[in-house]
């Protein structure tokens, strides 16, 4: 068994952070796009990305 190198692991664990906030962010943008797409109002598309952000 090996000890792994803690500053590898770190960078590690924050790349994969990096890609799940990437994630959410594409899944925000595609969400708005939708419901501006679908007429919704500004109030409306910041209503649901507040939600969704909180």
């Amino acid at each position: 068994m090996t000890a792994e190198n803690p500053v590898e692991v770190l960078q590690e664990d924050f790349q994969k952070e990096k890609e799940d906030a990437e994630k959410e962010k594409d899944q925000i943008k595609n969400r708005i796009k939708q419901l501006l797409s679908e007429g919704k109002s500004l109030d409306e598309v910041l209503d649901e990305v507040l939600r969704f952000l909180f």
